[in-house]
């Protein structure tokens, strides 16, 4: 991963989405604040070729993470999830070192979302199914981060 860095102004960054936000039936590009507080917790600026690395780290791919790292990162360490089903197919295991686990229809999934001024992002795994998806928005808080990944046939994976 040669081009994520913990800083949104960080002088290696050669492009950048433009940032928007809803404001009623339009919406309002954003501007950038000069100094964050969040830092790596949510100020992480990536590539999508450097997000496919990761996902395939996470997904067994590489050597990079042991199996009992990734057993860690896709089991449940704490027992519930964040919020409330919103879809009886989607219902929460709990929560693992930074990201949920949830079942989707009957299957395993581990997910990490986001928003940030102007931004929106969620990174997915199937592990039982070696898939890797990740949603990059240039919206703030719209919830498509978190629908994208779902409408996977999962009863047709294996």
């Amino acid at each position: 991963m040669t081009a994520t860095v913990f800083d949104a102004h960080d002088p290696s960054i050669k492009a950048m989405a433009q940032l928007y936000k809803a404001v009623g039936d339009s919406f309002e590009l954003q501007v950038l604040p000069q100094k964050s507080k969040v830092g790596p917790a949510g100020g992480i600026v990536s590539t999508i070729e450097d997000m496919a690395t990761w996902l395939h780290a996470r997904l067994g791919s590489g050597d990079v993470l042991s199996s009992d790292a990734l057993a860690q990162l896709h089991g449940p360490a704490m027992i519930g999830g964040v919020a409330a089903a919103e879809f009886e197919e989607r219902q929460p295991m709990g929560y693992a070192l930074g990201c949920q686990v949830e079942s989707y229809r009957g299957r395993r999934i581990v997910r990490h979302g986001g928003n940030l001024v102007g931004f929106s992002s969620d990174v997915t795994v199937v592990p039982g199914a070696g898939i890797g998806i990740v949603v990059l928005t240039n919206l703030h808080g719209t919830s498509l981060r978190g629908a994208l990944p779902l409408p996977i046939d999962v009863e047709h994976l294996d």
